[in-house]
């Protein structure tokens, strides 16, 4: 569906990625994603987090450690949120919008937070059936822009954009 790049950047090791598994329950199909894509932005609008990488808003550690504290926020404001234990929960992804991706591993499911109006929506599945129902049409997400996706489905390197 998205079109591989020529020179993926920031690709992750495998012993880069055996770290980030034990230390997170990552979503089903991450591994695979990252390291086929590396760093960059799908659609121009949005991010797939990966490993030590030197862009910390692409970086899956310091943007996971920001949306933590954001969710004890959200808890400590009495908001609702979708998760039973949200210790586990990570998050793997944004947008452009400041929607955050999600990943709750006691449940199997891809949350996107709409941090705007404190909603959420559900998917469950791995990253690659999350894009592909996403980029397909075969979801559509409300608070996403209307003309997302666009036609022609683009994936550009960080730094190339």
């Amino acid at each position: 569906m998205l079109r591989v790049p020529a020179s993926p950047i920031a690709i992750p090791s495998k012993s880069q990625l055996a770290d980030l598994q034990r230390e997170f329950q990552l979503p089903p199909q991450y591994d695979a994603f990252v390291l086929q894509y590396g760093a960059g932005v799908i659609c121009g609008f949005l991010r797939i987090y990966v490993p030590n990488c030197e862009n910390r808003f692409i970086d899956f550690r310091a943007q996971n450690g920001a949306h933590a504290r954001m969710l004890k926020q959200t808890i400590s404001l009495e908001l609702s949120i979708p998760f039973r234990h949200v210790e586990h929960v990570v998050s793997f992804g944004d947008t452009d919008n400041g929607d955050v991706l999600f990943w709750d591993p006691a449940e199997k499911k891809i949350v996107v937070f709409y941090p705007r109006d404190g909603s959420f929506a559900v998917y469950s599945g791995g990253i690659i059936d999350f894009l592909e129902a996403l980029l397909s049409r075969r979801m559509k997400l409300s608070v996403f822009p209307a003309d997302f996706p666009p036609d022609v489905l683009s994936f550009c390197p960080i730094g190339v954009c």
